[in-house]
Formats: C-alpha cells, structure tokens, sequence
C-alpha cells in the first residue's frame, strides 16, 4: 500500500501499531475463534507460529514523513518447511476465506485510518495490542546500535515503542 499522506515521523511507530491492529481485526472478523498475538513490532502469530507480517519504508525530508510505503504478507498457503522459522498458513485452519477478500477489507480499513489518522486513539489501538502481546510476562532482548538491551516485557506504549523494565529502569 502507498500512503500518499506526510506526516510527522514521531507518527512512525504509530503508522506500525494501526496497521497492525488493522490486520488483526481483519484477521478476527474472518477467524473470531482462533487466538492471534501481536509480536512487536511487526508480526502476528498463532501460538508460537508465524501467520503475518508487515514491513513500513518512508520516505522523510525535514522530520516529514512524505510518503509510507506498507507490505503486508500474510501466509495462506504452507511455506516451505526447510525454513528455520516456525510458521502457519491460513489454510491450516480454513479454506472458506477468500485472499481477495482480506485485501479489499484491508484496503477499505486502511484507507479509512489514514483519512482519519488525526482522530484516532492509540493509546486505545496499544492497549489493544498489550492484551494480546506474543511477549506477555516474558524476558526479551533487542539489539540497537550493536547493543543489547534484555529486560522483562511492559507493553507498547501509544507511539509504538516498546517498553522494558530492567536495572536501569523502564
């Protein structure tokens, strides 16, 4: 998708959480019985198994985000098993839903957000996402700038940062 839209680019990791909450409610109208969890920052997953993800490139100029370019694979065959990462596809567990119709409704509730980016609540979108977090009580590391930081899950906070808790603090 190509969001055509200039924001400011401390709206980053708010553009990441809406996209994601947009997928798992999608994902859960079509599939109101299976238990989807958000892997921050940009996956969803079925246990402990991979189903979707999605990739953002901006382009910035002067802290502007000009344009947001939006990839979103979701699995609806089997993949390959010769991979190294765990994975499930849509047709584990269903054939009635149709790719098509997960593209148009992501299209509609896209389009939707954006014209209405400026009214929506992400605090309510990160609490949303907390209470299906894939990393929920447990202890993670990330690497940043060749550095590792560990520390015990918090939540994503409403501009789509994860938070941690460890020695040094939240």
């Amino acid at each position: 998708f190509l969001i055509n839209q200039k924001l400011r680019t401390n709206c980053l990791g708010q553009i990441n959480i809406l996209i994601s909450s947009i997928i798992l409610k999608i994902l859960n109208f079509f599939f109101s019985n299976i238990d989807f969890k958000y892997k921050w920052p940009n996956d969803i997953f079925i246990d402990d198994m991979k189903l979707a993800g999605l990739l953002i490139e901006t382009n910035v100029k002067n802290n502007d985000i000009l344009y947001s370019v939006i990839g979103i694979g979701i699995n609806f065959i089997p993949k390959n098993k010769l991979s190294s990462i765990k994975t499930i596809s849509i047709s584990d567990f269903s054939n009635d839903v149709k790719p098509i119709d997960i593209f148009l409704e992501l299209s509609k509730k896209i389009s939707n957000s954006f014209n209405n980016f400026e009214n929506i609540s992400f605090s309510s979108i990160s609490n949303e996402l907390n209470r299906i977090a894939y990393f929920e009580n447990k202890n993670i590391s990330i690497k940043q700038n060749k550095k590792t930081i560990s520390g015990n899950f918090i939540g994503i906070d409403k501009y789509g940062s994860l938070m941690i808790s460890n020695k040094n603090g939240i």
